[in-house]
This record gives structure tokens, sequence and C-alpha cells, in this order.
């Protein structure tokens, strides 16, 4: 019987050598698809948390990042899926008034990290290695939504008869600047954009006063400066000026001639005169002294209609005599008579 050639040494080795190179090949491919690639894709910047009464704008609004990821991941995401957001409250604390500008835009500037970028639905693998650009920071500008508000003082109750306000009642500050978002600061502008204060009582008061009082402030808006919630109101107080007429005053006139003097008939005149009740009060029959309009012939049996103008005597004190006027009399002509004395 013949015996069976034993295979030749090569081919007894050649399915181990096939199972080998598969599992090269397999290792190969495998080692292939978790090589790591990187790809660069620009995406877009976000603010999140900006306050209402805050204007806020920035550049850029895209940045440039670099995505490493494995071969087998290639085409499993796209700028979709990332993003940079920054938290304005974070950057900057939750009062705008310490850092957005007023009547001008006030400019900050934030490096950006890559903590700022975002995956969104994307594993672990695919990861954001880079923010591209030579100097990876954004730069914001903000501006406070703000309107400058007339203060107007409210009085409550009344003066006394003769007394009255001297011009408007004023307050130091005269305006303040007020924040809201921008329905509210239109809608109070609408209104008259006025701040009142707390009304300050006028009862009993005759002379110059100050008060201290606080503003109301509407809803929805917040003082630029919490220290002029309360505003110095000065409030100017006068004495009316009236119309009185002095009764009966005896009329003199004096003559040069001293053998000579003038009788007047009728003796006494009503003085109309101009001013506070309180210097009035001061005059009387002696506060006054007579002149004629025109001149008067100093001739012994004279008799004439003569028209007269009053003034104050130079007697009377000195605040009366600048701040009360004589208006006239009531009734300016009278017969003078010129006689011998005695």
């Amino acid at each position: 019987m013949a015996k069976a050639e034993p295979p030749a040494p090569g081919r007894r080795h050649l399915p181990l050598a096939a199972a080998a190179l598969f599992i090269a090949t397999i290792i190969w491919l495998m080692a292939k698809q978790s090589a790591l690639q990187t790809q660069r894709l620009t995406v877009p910047v976000f603010i999140d948390n900006v306050p209402a009464t805050v204007y806020l704008t920035y550049q850029p609004t895209q940045a440039p990042i670099m995505v490493t990821f494995p071969q087998m991941e290639r085409g499993r995401f796209s700028v979709q899926n990332f993003e940079i957001r920054l938290d304005a409250r974070a950057l900057f604390g939750d009062d705008p008034r310490h850092w957005a500008g007023v009547e001008a835009p006030a400019a900050h500037t934030h490096p950006l990290s890559l903590s700022d970028v975002r995956a969104i639905d994307l594993p672990p693998t695919i990861r954001v290695t880079q923010i591209i650009g030579p100097q990876n920071q954004i730069r914001l500008e903000a501006t406070l939504l703000s309107h400058l508000a007339k203060i107007r003082p409210q009085t409550r109750g009344r003066l006394p008869e003769l007394f009255e306000l001297r011009g408007e009642v004023r307050s130091e500050p005269s305006a303040v600047r007020v924040t809201g978002t921008a329905e509210t600061l239109q809608r109070f502008t609408q209104d008259g954009g006025e701040l009142l204060t707390q009304p300050i009582e006028l009862d009993g008061q005759t002379a110059d006063f100050i008060r201290y009082v606080p503003l109301r402030i509407p809803a929805g808006l917040e003082l630029l400066r919490e220290e002029e919630r309360q505003v110095q109101v000065t409030v100017a107080v006068v004495e009316k000026e009236v119309v009185r007429t002095v009764a009966d005053v005896p009329i003199r006139l004096y003559v040069f001639n001293d053998r000579l003097e003038a009788r007047v008939a009728p003796p006494v005149a009503n003085v109309q005169v101009r001013g506070r009740g309180s210097l009035i009060d001061q005059l009387d029959g002696q506060s006054f002294v007579f002149d004629a309009v025109e001149p008067l012939p100093e001739e012994a049996g004279l008799k004439r209609r003569v028209e007269l103008r009053a003034r104050l005597s130079e007697d009377v004190p000195l605040e009366v005599r600048e701040k009360v006027q004589v208006e006239g009399l009531a009734d300016p002509v009278v017969t003078v008579e010129i006689v011998q004395k005695g």
C-alpha cells in the first residue's frame, strides 16, 4: 500500500500565516480608524444673561476653532454642534450700573478659553483643542438704558394769607438719571419723564425753608446713583405786596418865608401805598411829607387850587423807605392859602 507523502514545510504554515495576516489587517484598520484627525470650524459666539437694562454689542460674533476627532467619527459633526457662550453676569456682576456706560458705551475685553466652547450632542472623543486667532479675545461695549429725569417738587397745604411762594420750588439736584428696560423708559418719558418728591408741607410757613425729601420712583425704574434717592428742596416764601390806604394824614406844606404859612383845605389826605403788609403797618400820619407838583408863590393872600404829591419822611426806617412805594393820593388837588403867621 502506498504511503501518503507529508506536506511540504511551507505549506504546513500557510493557514497560520493567513490568520496572522488577517489579524494584522484588522489591527491596521482599527488603528487607522482610531487615528486622530483635525478640522477647522468657524462657530458662533453668544452672550447670555444680558440685563434687560443694557444694550450690548460685541466683536467678533464668530470665532474659528480646531476640532480633533478619530477618523471613524468623521461626518458625525458640523458647525451646528459647536458654539462659544459667555455669561454677562458672570463676567461683570449683577448690577450693570457698575459696568455699563451711561452717555457713551463702556468697552471691555475678555480672553476666550476652551472652557467657553460648548460641544452639543457629541461623544467625548470629539474635542475642541484650540481657539484660533492672534488675540483669542472678544471686545464688548455696554450701554445702560437710561433717562435724565427732571425733578418736580410737590407741596401740600397753604401758606398764610399774606404770604406767597417766590418763584418755583427748587430741588438740588434738579434732575437725576434713572435706568430701566426700553419699554419702561419709553412709558416713563411718554408720561412726562419727571420724578416727583414726597409732598412738602406749606402750612404755617412765613419764611424761606429747606427740606430733605425722598423721591418717588415709579415701578420698574432704578436710580443710577442711590445716594440721590433723597434731594434737597428749597422753598422761597415772601410776604405778599399789598396796596393800602393810610387815612387822614395831616397835610403840611413847607414855606421858606418864616413869616408866612400855608393853610390847606381839606387839611388831611388819604395816601395809597404799596409794599409788604408788615412794613406798611409801621407807617402812620407822621410818616409822610407833601410837596406841590408846581412851584407855589409865597405871597400873602395867595389862594389857589394846587396838586400835591406825597413821599415818605426821612424819619421812616430805611428798609420801609426802600421797600414801600407811595402810589398817590386819593384826592391830590387841594386849596392852598398863603397867610401871615399869627
